[in-house]
């Protein structure tokens, strides 16, 4: 099983927000690892821009077999370093997809004392993928016009073992969103995760 240390990590940054590069460089010293960072796609279709920004890091990195992405805008909660190892060492020999945080649409299955498995549950702003068993492979020839995460909670999460950190490790930063051109503070990743979570293991 690979570790937090030795896991590849890319970060996708348009070049035009050189002020995203340089605060998720101070973020994920949080959690103590080193970024490269991958430029993203520019579209005058926010979701567009970032299907293909995904597409091609996938394309580019499926043949590590394991590693992360994140998205510029990530926001780590705290302990995220401590709670992140937890989940991944309790991860299933026949993992596929770890999420840091999600956008969650119902209640989760505990599946160990730091692992979630998730259903419905959208955004990519921090996720470890494993494409051992073709999970990235899958989602390349599933992808079309998308969004990607809607693609993901919708098939690829009923299709594959596909998990969250509990405690949820991130969540994105408040400020423009490239996507949607607007001020967006994504309170809903926190609010639903909650909703659907903390009540659950009260």
């Amino acid at each position: 099983m690979i570790t937090l240390d030795e896991l590849k990590v890319f970060c996708l940054n348009l070049d035009d927000r050189p002020d995203r590069w340089e605060e998720v460089q101070q973020e994920v010293k949080k959690i103590g690892v080193e970024i490269e960072r991958f430029s993203a796609v520019k579209h005058q279709r926010g979701h567009t821009g970032c299907i293909t920004s995904h597409m091609q890091l996938w394309e580019k990195a499926r043949s590590l077999g394991t590693w992360m992405t994140i998205e510029d805008d990530i926001l780590f909660l705290d302990n995220a370093r401590e709670n992140l190892i937890k989940s991944i060492d309790q991860l299933p020999k026949n993992w596929d997809m770890l999420y840091l945080g999600a956008t969650l649409n119902q209640p989760l299955a505990r599946a160990d004392e730091n692992l979630l498995r998730i259903k419905k549950g959208w955004t990519t702003h921090g996720i470890i993928y494993n494409n051992h068993n073709g999970v990235v492979d899958f989602i390349l020839g599933g992808m079309d016009e998308f969004k990607v995460d809607v693609f993901i909670a919708d098939i690829v999460q009923e299709r594959f073992n596909c998990y969250m950190c509990y405690p949820m490790v991130a969540t994105q930063r408040p400020g423009r969103s490239d996507i949607v051109n607007k001020y967006t503070d994504y309170h809903a990743i926190t609010d639903r995760y909650k909703k659907y979570v903390t009540d659950v293991f009260k």
